[in-house]
């Protein structure tokens, strides 16, 4: 008989490899704690997987297929962050497919002019990539700046989604600008 946990992490494959959905009961509800790309985590065996965890592991592969998806964000546990780096999270995740914003970009945007540094910082630790798709934001200078998983995972994301770069590894501008 398969017993209800309630936490756990689910390991799927995708077209970049492994994929880990973490999970935790966060005050009495099932919350999405962690993405880890690129894992060497195991499945939790012999217990049920939340359906929304399956659900989000399908939104997730047809993400990274080319799809345009809408990520449910009800799900994931953003609590721990300040305020500020909820705004950062939040607007990161209105940055659409085949698109690229900047750090400046996003601190004017929710109102932080010159809080670009605090932005990369925020979004250096994103719990949540691909569902909060940090991916998508680079320096001003077309640099890719930082992601977790490194600068050949983020180019790799971005050059699936339609992003072009010139031969010193730099973003084309003349790629979409969201300046929202």
């Amino acid at each position: 008989m398969e017993q209800k946990q309630n936490s756990g992490i689910y390991v799927f494959n995708t077209v970049i490899g492994s994929i880990a959905i973490l999970w935790d009961n966060i005050n009495g509800e099932e919350k999405i704690i962690g993405i880890r790309l690129k894992t060497k985590m195991s499945s939790c065996n012999g217990y049920d997987i939340p359906a929304f965890v399956v659900k989000l592991s399908d939104l997730i592969k047809q993400s990274l297929k080319g799809k345009e998806v809408r990520f449910p964000l009800n799900k994931l546990n953003i609590e721990p962050f300040t305020d500020f780096q909820k705004k950062v999270l939040l607007h990161q995740t209105t940055i659409k497919r085949g698109s690229i914003t900047t750090y400046g970009q996003i601190a004017k945007t929710i109102g932080h002019s010159g809080a670009s540094r605090a932005v990369g910082n925020t979004l250096a630790m994103n719990p949540f990539p691909i569902i909060i798709p940090c991916h998508r934001t680079i320096r001003a200078n077309g640099d890719l700046g930082g992601f977790r998983y490194g600068k050949t995972m983020k180019r790799k994301l971005l050059e699936m989604e339609g992003i072009r770069f010139n031969f010193r590894g730099k973003v084309l501008f003349n790629t979409t600008m969201d300046v929202s």
